[in-house]
């Protein structure tokens, strides 16, 4: 429970950290700050949701499987959340597309 709780604050923070400075790169290129939204968004939530399966998978499972499991264990995880992210993104546009 401890390696996810850490594992999560860390991802979070990165996220948050992230999105800022792609925010203030962006709006520097393109002098508007609604220009690459869905960029800023997906990406910094892409990259510190693979950061918090690493934390989480290395620091909750470290010593009870080899370094090869636990690799494999990170990877599939981390395209089960892609697989599951999009979708809930596809329905959500959907839904905003015929309403």
């Amino acid at each position: 429970m401890f390696a996810g709780l850490i594992a999560y604050a860390i991802s979070q923070l990165f996220d948050v950290w992230a999105y800022h400075k792609w925010w203030e790169f962006t709006e520097k290129k393109s002098g508007n700050k609604k220009t690459f939204l869905w960029l800023r968004n997906n990406g910094s939530t892409l990259i510190s949701q693979f950061i918090n399966v690493i934390l989480f998978t290395f620091g909750a499972f470290l010593g009870t499987y080899s370094i090869d499991v636990l690799i494999s264990i990170t990877a599939a995880t981390y395209v089960i959340y892609i697989i599951i992210r999009d979708k809930k993104n596809w329905v959500r546009n959907l839904f905003r597309y015929l309403t």
